[in-house]
């Protein structure tokens, strides 16, 4: 059997045995996880990737960075809201202290609460003890409450999840404590994972700004453990994308428009005129739509089920040609709720989208994004200056009437 692998069914687990060392503060004695794969050969690659990912782990907690599960987190702030501190210790520690010294007085004089108390009673004792203790999960707490954009719900669930990976990665672990070898790990982490080397920057950047604004606001003197960081490779991983010429643009638009009403048929057809990512017309609301106006526009803005890709993207694009006839048979579908295509009004729905539209496009050797790339470079042709052109297809802010 492949070491760190067990056999249960059909189906092969993952099996390591955490160091006795390492025990109380990672929380358990083992790490069990199903691979979900009968397959020996998925199995052993998913099993290396994970021995890697807690050997590193293992290190960080041996080197002194301490780490603390965020599941243990989470129950000791549940324990810890049931008492103040003399309570704590005399219906929680002083009982558990006494069953773990059984009557012997010299054992009891020298036990430390990290030997008779489990992982999430000593994290709870440490939280009433030090009531201003501040973890990476605080930080994220801190970050939103005085961004901005705190109460966006699109906004929140976009930094969050970043910010996830690292807390699932090095644990809740103290703010303070963390440091530029745990940013390390996560970008070594992310890559052996398979994201590309311009997805870890983003993620970077992101990271970066949480950080920086608990530095600020708590006047921490601490450099932001996510700057100066190179990534290997660095933009040697990122595809050439094939854009269109103007034969084959028109050719998409006659394919596309001859399988109208299709939902995918239009989003092809507005993106053909508007240079947009497909998660900006998919995500549009029935009322992000202006057939009426002096010129007919649709409105670019974050929504409830979907957020732009950045915050210069809310803007408002004017809307011709095969793209507006797209539009208004778009206005016209039945909908139950308020997405101009509802079945993409959703969490995730972008990718959903995204995948239906590159399968149409696929004949042609391109996708989705190619047309940011084409509507750019018809823009330029036209002698249409290079502000308007960012504008439009998203780069820098746009405004068309009044926002």
């Amino acid at each position: 059997m492949v070491q760190h692998l067990q056999l249960r069914g059909k189906t092969y687990q993952f099996y390591l045995r955490v160091p006795q060392h390492l025990i109380i503060p990672y929380g358990k004695r083992f790490i069990r996880q199903s691979l979900r794969t009968s397959d020996l050969k998925e199995a052993t690659r998913k099993a290396e990737e994970l021995t890697r990912q807690h050997m590193a782990e293992f290190k960080l907690l041996t080197d002194g960075k301490k780490a603390t599960p965020a599941e243990v987190i989470v129950a000791a702030r549940a324990l810890a809201e049931q008492y103040d501190l003399e309570h704590f210790i005399d219906y929680v520690i002083e009982p558990l202290r006494g069953q773990y010294a059984k009557n012997d007085q010299d054992l009891y004089d020298s036990a430390t609460p990290s030997q008779y108390l489990a992982p999430h009673q000593l994290e709870a004792w440490k939280i009433l003890s030090n009531p201003n203790s501040f973890r990476l999960s605080d930080a994220l707490h801190l970050y939103l409450k005085t961004h901005q954009r705190g109460s966006d719900e699109a906004f929140i669930r976009k930094v969050s999840r970043d910010w996830k990976q690292l807390v699932d990665l090095v644990g809740d672990m103290e703010f303070a404590e963390f440091s530029w070898v745990h940013a390390r790990h996560l970008i070594g982490y992310r890559l052996e994972k398979g994201d590309k080397t311009t997805t870890v920057r983003r993620k970077l950047n992101t990271l970066g700004a949480i950080a920086s604004a608990a530095i600020r606001e708590l006047e921490i003197q601490k450099k932001n453990p996510f700057e100066s960081h190179r990534i290997p490779g660095e933009g040697e991983d990122a595809k050439e994308t094939k854009v269109p010429s103007p034969t084959e643009v028109r050719e998409i638009v006659q394919t596309f428009h001859n399988k109208i009403p299709n939902v995918t048929s239009l989003m092809i057809l507005l993106q053909t005129e508007l240079g947009t990512r497909i998660g900006e017309v998919s995500g549009l609301g029935i009322d992000d739509v202006f057939l009426d106006h002096e010129i007919p526009h649709v409105y670019f803005r974050d929504r409830l089920w979907r957020s732009l890709k950045n915050d210069e993207g809310e803007r408002r694009v004017p809307v011709v040609g095969a793209a507006l006839e797209a539009l208004k048979h778009a206005v016209s579908l039945p909908r139950k709720g308020l997405g101009l295509f509802d079945q993409y009004a959703r969490l995730r729905g972008n990718d959903s989208a995204s995948q239906a539209v590159d399968k149409q496009l696929k004949v042609w050797g391109i996708t989705s994004h190619s047309f940011r790339h084409a509507m750019k470079d018809r823009l330029r042709e036209a002698g249409c200056p290079k502000d308007i052109r960012d504008a439009t297809c998203s780069d820098i802010p746009h405004t068309l009437g009044a926002r």
